[in-house]
């Protein structure tokens, strides 16, 4: 059997990244900070290809879109890396997750995928929603970021009284995802204009003493990226 990297995670998102849902969608404000909390959970596939060739990807991608459609994923976006031209992110809505699970752990989907990457360079990640940016986010350089820690809740207080109070920032967060098996894994994504501010971040000692007084143990893993059209 082949191992399978799967997390379940949390998303929100600035232009909605949005699973189809029979319910109506409750949006709560949040008061004094720039996003929103949805109260209905949708459900979000993040598929990481590292060490693969863009065109190559490509060519499998037209392959498997007609499969993921059919299987209840349905496109809202892919980046390639900014600076890694072997890597490819592509973001799904989930609009059934059953179907979902069953088919990304499938032989069929794993042939395709190790076509263009080997199978400890694919990653599989369902997101929930957590968090959404209310404000333009138009900087050029998109990230996906995450890391652990101790409490959510611990970090979301901090994180959104650091907006509260320091409301001009050199990055946007757009989006803010959780662990469903590890609630206290987060994941996100934001927006740059600066292609070296990933290394001046983490050059921060301030920043560093806020995220461990904010409760994260872990190093933070990011990926650098830019939009793609197909």
């Amino acid at each position: 059997m082949i191992h399978r990297y799967l997390l379940i995670l949390t998303m929100a998102s600035a232009f909605l990244f949005s699973a189809c849902s029979e319910e109506v969608e409750q949006i709560v404000a949040l008061e004094g900070v720039p996003f929103v909390r949805e109260g209905i959970i949708d459900t979000t596939l993040v598929v990481i290809h590292e060490s693969t060739d863009f065109c190559d990807w490509k060519s499998a991608y037209k392959t498997v879109s007609a499969d993921f459609k059919a299987n209840g994923l349905t496109k809202i976006a892919h980046y390639k890396g900014f600076l890694d031209t072997n890597l490819v992110v592509s973001v799904y809505g989930v609009d059934d997750l059953e179907k979902a699970n069953a088919y990304i752990d499938s032989d069929k989907a794993w042939k395709t995928m190790q076509q263009v990457a080997k199978e400890d360079g694919i990653r599989f990640l369902l997101l929930d929603q957590s968090l959404a940016y209310t404000e333009p986010a138009d900087d050029s350089i998109f990230h996906l970021m995450s890391f652990k820690t101790l409490k959510y809740d611990r970090w979301e207080e901090a994180f959104l009284k650091d907006y509260q109070d320091d409301p001009e920032h050199e990055f946007a967060v757009t989006n803010v995802f959780r662990g469903v098996e590890n609630d206290n894994h987060i994941y996100m994504f934001f927006r740059v204009n600066d292609p070296m501010y990933v290394e001046k971040m983490e050059k921060n000692n301030a920043l560093k003493m806020k995220m461990l007084a904010a409760g994260v143990i872990s190093y933070p893993e990011t990926y650098n990226l830019m939009d793609v059209s197909l």
